[in-house]
């Protein structure tokens, strides 16, 4: 109970603990209705108030690590960790790849934005409706 306090939630205190976050709300759950009635609010106040306070400080943590060098720059200088899939968007090749593990600040994914959409330019609507279901969700993990 003391994670839960502290402002994790279930699927975080579900992962420290190698149990599944059904498991985990239900045990906070029965924990909390052992409780009290003004103390099950005082309860869910504290978590609410430590989640807020994670929140902020992870996204300072970030904001400070991002502030030194970006996402872009550091990719175009470490390009050995990276792959580039055929659309063009740069992502983290697996830690088996890589040989070590990285750390929870390097980026995972650059997504092109200069990809140009070939079908926009087609007259013909039969050759449109093909293209685009070439690119639909159902082939895009094909063409990765």
């Amino acid at each position: 109970m003391d994670l839960y306090n502290a402002g994790y939630t279930y699927k975080d205190i579900g992962r420290i603990m190698f149990m599944s976050e059904n498991t985990i709300k239900s045990i906070v759950k029965n924990w909390i209705d052992s409780l009290p009635a003004p103390n099950r609010e005082i309860i869910r106040k504290i978590h609410r108030q430590a989640s807020f306070s994670r929140r902020d400080t992870r996204k300072a943590i970030d904001y400070e690590a991002k502030k030194e060098i970006g996402d872009k720059a550091f990719i175009l200088k470490n390009r050995s960790i990276y792959n580039t899939k055929r659309n063009g968007d740069i992502v983290l090749k697996d830690e088996s790849e890589i040989g070590c593990s990285v750390s929870f600040d390097t980026p995972r994914k650059l997504i092109n934005e200069n990809k140009e959409i070939e079908y926009k330019n087609l007259k013909d609507e039969e050759i449109k409706l093909e293209v685009l279901s070439f690119y639909s969700r159902k082939n895009r993990d094909k063409l990765n």
